[in-house]
């Protein structure tokens, strides 16, 4: 063991195939009773776990993990399933926690924890990236029409009767002119910057309001699967409501939906509401 602990605080990484030896050598020996040095024993498997992880061997992770002390091996593997990207993989990894004796609770439990404090730090306004995708499109048609002769219309219809023609334009045609006058009325009417202002400020005065209140009436009804609906709702780009949300707003919103997310794992379901699977 005290060889073990040397090699591990060594500069230099152990070989992948020495540490699983480490590994299972310290685990034969726990299992003949032989009284270790159990620091070393949770370091040797922590380094072991780290490379599985790095490496993206799922299958067996759960079943290391669960040789580690309780707390330790819940605080391991929400981290582990952190670093799951994989939508598919999510619930087989909780099985896999379920079949090696892990809390899968206190796990789920942990993550959500850890979730919510990491966009409490890193949170950002959508709107700015929105907003500045907008405008760059919106100039980008403006260059476009800007290269269009603004008397090509009348030199159409003009061309059109010069030769004769006394019958309206073609169908086609015809639908061409009026789209390219809408596009243009569009983008050179100036928009009303007052009335504007005004249904932003209404929709931001409101919609929160409404947001909390019917978050509050469904969190006192015990619906915390639906109050947990009002994220894809909120967070639709269909509608941008989000948009009108502070970002106090949006980090109260966020913790009230914890708050759902936590009562719904004291009733021994997951975070959204489903039955775990055993």
């Amino acid at each position: 063991m005290d060889e073990f602990s040397d090699w591990l605080t060594a500069s230099k990484p152990l070989p992948f195939h020495l540490l699983r030896f480490m590994t299972h050598l310290v685990l034969f020996f726990r299992s003949l009773g032989l009284a270790l040095k159990e620091e070393v024993c949770v370091d040797v498997l922590k380094a072991y776990i780290s490379l599985l992880i790095r490496d993206q061997q799922t299958n067996i992770v759960a079943s290391y993990v669960g040789q580690l002390p309780a707390e330790l091996a819940t605080t391991q593997y929400a981290a582990f399933l952190e670093t799951v990207s994989q939508p598919e993989l999510r619930p087989r990894c909780l099985q896999l926690a379920t079949e090696a004796g892990l809390d899968v609770s206190a796990i789920t439990r942990l993550v959500v924890e850890t979730v919510r404090r990491r966009d409490d730090a890193d949170f950002t306004h959508h709107s700015q990236t929105l907003e500045t995708g907008t405008t760059k499109k919106h100039d980008a048609a403006k260059a476009v029409f800007s290269k269009v002769p603004e008397d090509s219309m009348r030199e159409i219809y003009s061309q059109w009767t010069g030769v004769g023609q006394t019958t309206p334009l073609p169908a086609e045609d015809e639908n061409a002119i009026r789209e390219h006058l809408c596009i243009r009325a569009y983008l050179e009417s100036e928009p009303d910057e007052e009335r504007s202002h005004q249904m932003a400020a209404l929709r931001s005065l409101c919609l929160p309001r409404l947001t909390f209140l019917l978050l509050s009436v469904l969190q006192s009804s015990s619906r915390h699967q639906e109050a947990l609906r009002l994220a894809d709702i909120i967070s639709s780009d269909q509608h941008k409501l989000y948009q009108v949300f502070s970002k106090e707003e949006l980090k109260r919103f966020l913790q009230k939906l914890r708050e759902s997310s936590l009562a719904l794992l004291d009733q021994g379901l997951d975070p959204l509401g489903y039955e775990l699977q055993p």
